[in-house]
């Protein structure tokens, strides 16, 4: 339990320290994530009205946030950071926003609150991301919709090969090198089907995926701090999953 505190600690530290950096429109300035942002602009107006009731999940400083705003009449953006909350009431020029510093695996809000929710490049920052899918499930509407995205894992680490697990090894030491040089605050990997297999787990059904392409995904994850280096821009393959609350949950997914 005290572990558990301590990292929540540090990850609280992590983050308010990463609020002081560049802003959260700098970091959509490269191809990749402005790739990310364009499908998720396009989802979100697709499903949101003036009347949704809307979450943001890991809002940051409300980049998402305020676009949401200028469709719906009430928006919600939650985030770790104090710092990065701060930021966001400081850029909301609208009163339809409301930014409010929480944890993810305990919103504050009553079930059954939210039309539409986004966590998007959340799953794999989150310190247990089933617990918090089920807490977003739990605040959504039956029939409410969730919008999540991860960057995922390449291809050849879920097509079995006889040199697969030769492959898994060696990649997992680069992995571990890679984050003991730099940590960017993601505690999770997903892979196309994991991915999805997550988002079913935690009670959701998939209306609609968006994974980035094969040539995309050659790149691993223990290269990309080198790579990114030098080529001054993000290079994660990202996938983008539109799911549903279903209107009635079998049991074993309560709660």
């Amino acid at each position: 339990m005290n572990e558990d505190a301590d990292f929540r600690r540090f990850l609280h530290r992590f983050y308010e320290k990463e609020a002081s950096k560049a802003s959260q429109e700098l970091t959509y300035m490269d191809s990749q994530h402005k790739k990310l942002l364009s499908i998720h602009l396009n989802n979100l107006t697709y499903i949101i009205n003036k009347n949704s009731l809307c979450l943001d999940v890991g809002c940051a400083e409300g980049l998402y946030t305020r676009f949401m705003a200028i469709i719906s009449n009430f928006v919600v953006g939650v985030d770790l950071s104090s710092e990065k909350i701060k930021k966001g009431k400081h850029k909301s020029k609208t009163s339809s926003i409301n930014f409010i510093q929480a944890d993810w695996n305990y919103l504050p809000f009553k079930d059954l609150t939210f039309d539409i929710a986004l966590f998007s490049e959340g799953p794999e920052h989150s310190v247990e991301p089933l617990v918090t899918l089920k807490e977003i499930r739990r605040v959504l509407k039956a029939g409410g919709l969730l919008e999540a995205s991860a960057p995922v894992e390449p291809f050849y680490r879920i097509i079995p090969t006889p040199f697969w697990n030769i492959g898994k090894q060696i990649s997992r030491k680069m992995l571990n090198a890679a984050r003991k040089a730099v940590f960017i605050g993601h505690l999770n990997e997903f892979t196309k089907e994991s991915l999805k297999g997550i988002m079913q787990k935690s009670g959701f059904q998939i209306v609609k995926s968006t994974f980035d392409p094969f040539i995309d995904q050659l790149v691993d994850y223990p290269f990309r701090v080198e790579i990114e280096e030098h080529m001054k821009r993000r290079v994660f393959p990202y996938g983008v999953i539109l799911a549903k609350k279903p209107n009635h949950l079998s049991q074993h997914l309560k709660g």
